[in-house]
């Protein structure tokens, strides 16, 4: 990869991404941690965002590198309501 895709974010920064719809396949997941590992390396974000899934073997290698803050989608809500009784 060539990084174009990141030219003119600053570095350091704070970034929101979103999982959904993105790593339901197997080759989603390739192209997903193929960008997600361009994006920590060369913009170095302070906190990352992320809305949708959040796969413990895509995200647990930069944990460590950027504050990393869950915020599942409105579906996977709405389906834990309906897994586990609505407890609000």
């Amino acid at each position: 990869m060539t990084g174009e895709g990141f030219d003119g974010l600053e570095m350091g920064g704070i970034y929101c991404i979103s999982t959904h719809g993105c790593i339901e396949r197997k080759v989603d997941q390739h192209y997903f941690k193929q960008g997600l590992e361009e994006f920590i390396e060369k913009l170095k974000p302070k906190k990352v965002l992320v809305h949708g899934e959040m796969p413990e073997d895509i995200f647990r290698k930069y944990i460590d590198k950027a504050e990393i803050v869950h915020y599942p989608s409105y579906t996977s809500r709405v389906f834990a309501k309906v897994r586990y009784g609505n407890r609000d």
